[in-house]
């Protein structure tokens, strides 16, 4: 509440002790006349809680003494924020990685992600076999056309495409009758479409 329940104090007091190695660290940098790379703490409040803290700290003389003037900025807001997007984003990917259906991302022309059940429907060992690699090349060739306009058009109008018939090409040659539906999203701050595939049955075998 006031400046002269922290003045006198140590420094120490307010920093968890998994914290003040970095903290001392830090002061031995300014002693030395260096300014050392802002940092976040999560700082003791005087009424036992927490608060996360951005400090940024620049040697000075202080009555003719060397000091550390030190800027304290709350972002204890900014930090829970970050902390249940990161939590979100953790249970969007479990849900993905645990869905009954076919799930694949792609990023410009190149599969971002993809989940199990994709990945043993196309009769691979597991979904990192098709990162990086061409979505096209497991949708039989007479569709890849439509396929491709479709997901333009859902990249530019941010419209999603209903569900519809698309049949997979598996690794071994087999076909896998499936329907699709495609959204646009953004995934890792890039542009990307979402295609969520459901029924994809046994493989039938041309």
């Amino acid at each position: 509440a006031h400046p002269d329940q922290v003045v006198g104090k140590s420094l120490l007091d307010f920093i968890q002790a998994p914290q003040q190695a970095r903290a001392l660290a830090d002061l031995a940098k300014v002693a030395l006349g260096g300014s050392p790379p802002p940092v976040i703490y999560r700082l003791k409040t005087m009424d036992g809680g927490f608060a996360a803290a951005h400090v940024a700290s620049i040697p000075i003389m202080y009555d003719n003494q060397p000091a550390m003037l030190s800027l304290v900025t709350d972002v204890s807001e900014r930090e829970r924020l970050i902390r249940e997007l990161e939590e979100s984003e953790e249970r969007y990917r479990l849900l993905l990685d645990t869905a009954p259906g076919g799930v694949v991302v792609v990023v410009e022309q190149g599969i971002a992600y993809a989940n199990p059940a994709l990945a043993l429907a196309l009769g691979l060992g597991s979904a990192q076999e098709l990162v990086g690699r061409s979505m096209y090349d497991f949708i039989v060739p007479e569709m890849r056309k439509d396929v491709r306009a479709a997901r333009k058009e859902v990249l530019m109008s941010g419209v999603p495409f209903p569900a519809a018939p698309v049949t997979l090409l598996r690794r071994d040659g087999g076909l896998v009758p499936t329907t699709a539906a495609t959204v646009r999203i953004h995934w890792a701050g890039e542009v990307a479409s979402q295609t969520l595939m459901h029924e994809c049955g046994p493989a039938v075998y041309p």
